[in-house]
């Protein structure tokens, strides 16, 4: 796995609490709703992930609570690297930040 991967997975551990999970050389970070913009501007400020490849979500009903997931792909242009962010969220409280003044992509707009 590549180095600054492994770097942003512990440091993301460290700070955030998040929950890495490494499954043939492919990083998925799992994050608390209430710490993704911290955690994205952290990736792209500090670890060169600039640009959001991908969002897009899951919804596991009825199988599993908390019901939606999240999904982000962020990118890193200069090293070739992804890493992917999922969010969980309850049934109940569905929310959670845009990161629309972190990666401005985050905005579809549609005609």
């Amino acid at each position: 796995m590549h180095e600054k991967l492994q770097l942003a997975s512990k440091t993301l551990t460290d700070k955030f609490s998040a929950v890495p999970q490494e499954f043939r050389d492919e990083m998925v970070v799992m994050v608390l709703p209430d710490k993704i913009i911290p955690v994205c501007q952290m990736l792209r400020d500090e670890f060169g992930f600039n640009l959001l490849e991908g969002e897009t979500a899951v919804d596991y009903w009825p199988e599993q609570e908390p019901r939606f997931h999240l999904v982000y792909q962020l990118f890193s242009i200069k090293d070739a690297i992804r890493i992917t962010l999922r969010v969980p969220l309850s049934n109940a409280f569905p929310i959670v930040a845009t990161l629309e003044k972190i990666y401005p992509n985050a905005n579809w707009f549609e005609l």
